[in-house]
């Protein structure tokens, strides 16, 4: 991606990892970096990333006993690759989002929903939103 072009954030946080890809904000979408946090609440818990070709660049080994330290490290990571100015748009997958199965803006009223539907998914939903 060249320097200060527009780019989306996407996020797939699952039971014990992220994913994670930027794309540059063209027609077709161009992704770029991307890679994965795993064994989050483990022991041996990596960040592994690769540019857009797909080679591998590295792994490095994090502290993360959740997701929101996980989603921390990788926030705090990402800024010192990127110029975090270029991200004009974040995105999330919901696992079981029920009826929530569309893309949607967030607000306080979605939050309220996902918070109110997480017993249906005690593995993914409540880690989420925190």
């Amino acid at each position: 991606m060249k320097p200060g072009e527009a780019q989306i954030l996407t996020i797939n946080g699952g039971s014990s990892s992220i994913k994670f890809a930027l794309y540059a904000a063209v027609e077709p979408l161009k992704r770029g970096l991307y890679g994965t946090v795993d064994r989050i609440g483990l022991s041996g818990t990596n960040l592994t990333f690769h540019e857009a070709d797909g080679k591998p660049q590295a792994s490095r080994k994090l502290i993360a006993a959740d997701h929101k330290s996980a989603a921390n490290a990788l926030i705090d990571w990402l800024e010192k690759q990127i110029d975090f100015k270029s991200v004009k748009g974040v995105g999330h997958r919901v696992v079981h989002g029920m009826k929530h199965t569309e893309p949607e803006i967030v607000t306080r009223k979605l939050l309220d929903e996902l918070h109110r539907i997480s017993p249906f998914d005690p593995d993914h939903l409540p880690a989420k939103l925190n």
